[in-house]
């Protein structure tokens, strides 16, 4: 089995974007590339562009929520905002949600010696 870009630079111990510095701890990119990521992002960020943008999606979930279509895709709205199949997914991820708070309220109180 071959072990991909990825795979192997992970293996290797290696930046993955010079792939020949080791990377800063925690991180897959060494300190240099991460500097220069950084000022690229810096200089390519508008945050004016990003927040008209962000209006404009907001924008775009009301007309779709009104003309009963989809908030995630363009289907028609059979479950309230969603489709059923975003409805589906929806439905998951807030059971996987409440779970996950149930539990770290169960975790809170067996911690703080409340039984």
């Amino acid at each position: 089995m071959y072990l991909t870009d990825y795979e192997w630079l992970t293996a290797m111990n290696l930046c993955h974007r010079c792939k020949s510095s080791k990377p800063a701890p925690g991180r897959k990119f060494c300190f240099d590339c991460l500097d220069k990521i950084r000022e690229i992002n810096a200089r390519n960020y508008d945050p004016e562009k990003a927040k008209a943008y962000q209006a404009r999606r907001r924008e775009i979930y009301r007309q779709k929520k009104e003309a009963g279509i989809c908030v995630k895709c363009r289907k028609s709205a059979t479950h309230k905002i969603f489709c059923y199949e975003h409805y589906i997914v929806s439905k998951r991820n807030g059971q996987k949600q409440a779970l996950r708070k149930r539990n770290e309220r169960q975790d809170r109180k067996t911690a703080g010696g409340i039984q």
